[in-house]
């Protein structure tokens, strides 16, 4: 019968986590979508993993995108907490995993990613996320386990005070398997395995990440060149924005470098030489228009 419920406690350590992230919708974002031309990158990624030995995805192409982005604008890798605002010293990334078998979540933290060059941030995630799915070592899903198997209202006071003593305090519970900051200064998440074309995430607010970049699968679709409708591998990316932290100008900003470095990564991060991503090749404003790359 439509309209009745029975409450269930087999859930997920994610659930359990989630119950408390999320109440009512009263966030403040913005949401868009980047479309992009892959037919480059693709070659690129091949050429890249051959030159150096290492299995690069489209996903580790835009961690470096991202951690590139904000080593060029420091103001944006940015937290609001409690109606001030703190400037991070580090560019990190977090990217959720799927574990095991996809019935939960976790995730990889790669710090100072904007140090790192494209094969270390493609050696490292894929090291990393191996560990977390083979359950050998996962600090956030055995830290969202302390939180399995609690009623919610315990759950809600548990995190509140673990969101204080971190976001309030700056205070380290990584003893306890809560990493500080421990979504960093973006979050990024592939659902193109799962066939998915098109999709966004939602910034948790125990997070204080400015920026959810969702990769979807690349797909061949109709493509506008030189006035022509041509096919081409175009994967869409979802983007969430901390409308606190990122204005429109901003936002615009994010999706053409995105534009820029996935259209032509070699002008980006190079091919030959491992140069940190931070650093990277790419010369010019990332305001400037790149429909003709």
């Amino acid at each position: 019968m439509a309209g009745r419920f029975k409450r269930t406690k087999d859930i997920t350590s994610f659930q359990a986590f989630a119950a408390y992230l999320w109440s009512h919708p009263t966030q403040p974002i913005i949401l868009g979508q980047v479309n992009v031309d892959m037919s480059r990158a693709l070659d690129y990624i091949k050429r890249y993993s051959e030159l150096h030995d290492v299995k690069v995805t489209v996903t580790h192409l835009v961690i470096a995108a991202a951690a590139q982005f904000l080593a060029k604008h420091p103001e944006i890798n940015m937290k609001c907490q409690g109606g001030k605002f703190y400037r991070r010293e580090d560019v990190d990334v977090f990217n959720l995993v799927h574990v095991p078998g996809g019935k939960d979540l976790s995730g990889v933290m790669l710090r100072d990613c904007d140090r790192l060059s494209l094969a270390d941030i493609a050696q490292n995630f894929r090291s990393r996320a191996t560990e977390v799915k083979d359950q050998r070592h996962d600090t956030y899903g055995d830290g969202m386990s302390l939180f399995k198997g609690y009623p919610t209202w315990l759950t809600r006071l548990m995190l509140k005070a673990a969101d204080f003593y971190i976001n309030t305090m700056h205070k380290d519970l990584s003893r306890f398997g809560i990493p500080r900051d421990p979504f960093g200064s973006v979050i990024v998440t592939s659902v193109g395995m799962f066939g998915v074309e098109e999709a966004y995430g939602p910034l948790p607010t125990f997070a204080r990440a400015p920026i959810f970049l969702c990769v979807t699968k690349v797909t061949d679709r109709p493509w506008v060149e030189n006035g022509t409708v041509v096919a081409r591998p175009v994967m869409k990316i979802g983007v969430t924005l901390d409308h606190r932290l990122m204005d429109g100008y901003k936002g615009a900003q994010l999706a053409n470098h995105l534009k820029q470095t996935l259209s032509d990564p070699i002008r980006a991060f190079g091919l030959t030489t491992k140069v940190p991503v931070g650093d990277g090749v790419l010369n010019g404003d990332p305001m400037v228009a790149v429909s003709a790359v």
